[in-house]
């Protein structure tokens, strides 16, 4: 019996995996540089990858991984087809916080082995290292839990032997929030292969377009179920769909998103619209919708309801994002 660890902070639940036996307990000290990184918040996930599988660039996604990889949205392993692998862009954490973009593939064989591959492992890593995966802000981050124990300083470590927190990693080359200019968080398929983009990563404006379409194809769905009868005023009106059952009239807003849904973005007309009609309002989020790519081409499917109405929008519920500033006047040089 192995002991590896999965995690949703605060606190760590181990979990005693008998499936594969090559993945060996946490030293000492990796245990400890694992605990410090409770601080930063998320999900965490540590595997070890064996001499073969490091040589092949090939690595069992065992238990904890599956579990963390499940609850960050990103594949769930027992449903997914060996032809359609997840593919995401991931960030390795090197020697000073230092980040570097690496690509990750997330897939079942055809006999169902759960497998993932991570390029440019090498660069922060050796084999029987144990690695800690952490979603953290719709972003998967790889951390070397081993570096260091021969007494050199730890891979994104400070000189306190703790994980950077104020600088790098967590921030580091723009990364803020799953936002980041520098590593796109969508890749292609290889030779025309289907694809499917991981949940809450940075889709294209096409891939956009097509979240919003299964969005709305849903909203409308639901909506006639309940007998109303709809129009799509997107285009023109700062809400979704009109609505219209006998004296009964809602005005709609419709949000679609490949996350869990628990934040939406709003426009400033939105949110003026909807405090204005309510509560003659309803918001219509369609969550962990699948977006699947196959070469250029992008198709949307699924997607969860969640349907409030009216829609109350409470002050505090709202966050700025972003300001409109008037810049004073300077001299010109």
């Amino acid at each position: 019996m192995v002991t590896e660890i999965s995690a949703a902070w605060p606190g760590f639940s181990l979990i005693e995996n008998s499936e594969c036996a090559h993945i060996r307990a946490l030293t000492l000290a990796e245990a400890a540089r694992l605990n410090n990184l409770e601080a930063v918040g998320g999900l965490v996930a540590v595997f070890s990858p064996t001499l073969t599988g490091f040589d092949k660039q090939i690595h069992d996604a065992t238990i904890p991984v599956r579990q963390m990889l499940l609850r960050a949205g990103i594949i769930d392993y027992d449903r997914e087809s060996h032809a359609t692998p997840v593919l995401v862009r991931v960030v390795l954490v090197v020697d000073g916080g230092v980040t570097v973009a690496a690509d990750a593939k997330f897939y079942r064989t055809a006999r169902g082995d759960r497998r993932m591959r991570f390029s440019s492992l090498r660069a922060i890593a050796n084999a029987d290292d144990a690695i800690a995966i952490v979603s953290w802000k719709s972003v998967l981050w790889l951390f070397n839990l081993s570096a260091g124990t021969n007494g050199e300083r730890p891979a994104g470590l400070d000189v306190d032997g703790r994980w950077a927190r104020t600088t790098a990693p967590m921030k580091a080359d723009g990364i803020e929030g799953g936002v980041t200019p520098d590593v796109p968080m969508r890749m292609d398929g290889v030779d025309g292969e289907s694809v499917v983009i991981a949940h809450g990563f940075n889709p294209s404006s096409a891939e956009r377009k097509a979240i919003e379409t299964q969005a709305m194809h849903l909203a409308l769905n639901y909506l006639i179920t309940l007998g109303f009868e709809v129009e799509d005023v997107g285009d023109t009106s700062s809400y979704d769909i009109h609505a219209v059952n006998g004296e009964k009239t809602l005005w709609v807003e419709v949000k679609g998103t490949t996350t869990a849904g628990s934040n939406v973005i709003l426009t400033k007309n939105e949110v003026a619209l909807h405090r204005d009609v309510y509560p003659h309002n309803m918001l219509i989020v369609v969550s962990k919708i699948q977006l699947v790519r196959r070469g250029y081409d992008s198709t949307a499917s699924g997607g969860h309801l969640s349907v409030v109405s009216p829609w109350d929008i409470m002050k505090n519920s709202l966050t700025p994002i972003s300001y409109l500033h008037e810049v004073p006047t300077g001299e010109l040089v």
